[in-house]
């Protein structure tokens, strides 16, 4: 399953500054919770895509029950979460773009080369 702030940006209508915001984040790890319940996962295998924010966070709120009431979707019961001795265990933690901690130097393209391929650029509409 993936899980994205997009899936938020029309329950809260707001700009993009909005939906990059703690609270949101937060909102999803709530929504995901619920989820979780009610698929009765309990063991996650998290891939991470970028760099984490709020990791800590995230992870406190979908291991903390709701406070409110809901209603399950399936079976139409009342879900009360304080009763519910629900966590999640995550073993693997897997990270696709890992940053690197040392200093690499990257190859730059010099004076000529930047003119030309801009030129390319304006004539072709593409880079070779």
């Amino acid at each position: 399953m993936f899980a994205s702030l997009g899936m938020f940006s029309k329950f809260f209508d707001k700009g993009k500054s909005f939906l990059t915001n703690k609270l949101v984040y937060l909102t999803l790890a709530g929504f995901l919770r619920k989820i979780l319940i009610f698929t009765d996962i309990r063991e996650l295998l998290l891939f991470v895509k970028g760099t984490p924010l709020y990791l800590p966070e995230i992870f406190t709120t979908i291991n903390t029950p709701v406070i409110a009431d809901y209603k399950h979707p399936f079976t139409e019961e009342v879900v009360v979460e304080e009763k519910l001795d629900y966590y999640f265990f995550a073993p693997y933690f897997i990270f696709m773009r890992s940053k690197a901690y040392s200093f690499m130097k990257s190859k730059k393209k010099g004076r000529i080369k930047r003119k030309i391929t801009k030129r390319l650029v304006k004539l072709n509409q593409k880079v070779d």
